[in-house]
């Protein structure tokens, strides 16, 4: 029961978290901005709230290109 109010209330208001995907896969794939530490390789060093693994990432990266606002719309698909 619980399980299928939940999946109800994140199916019009989801996306809360997906900010971290989008952090994570600019870093890991396009680098940081110019005064910023370092992504590529030493995001997980530099960057410790985004501990989601790489492969993750790389699903995030092909979801955000996908639809409008980073992938957003992809986040919010049940």
């Amino acid at each position: 029961m619980w399980t299928a109010l939940w999946e109800l209330y994140f199916s019009v208001s989801g996306g809360f978290s997906w900010h971290y995907f989008v952090q994570g896969s600019t870093l890991l794939f396009h680098g940081a901005a110019a005064g910023q530490p370092a992504g590529g390789l030493d995001l997980y060093a530099n960057y410790p709230q985004l501990q989601i693994g790489p492969f993750t990432f790389a699903i995030a990266e092909v979801l955000r290109h996908l639809g409008g606002a980073n992938g957003l719309l992809a986040a919010k698909r049940s």
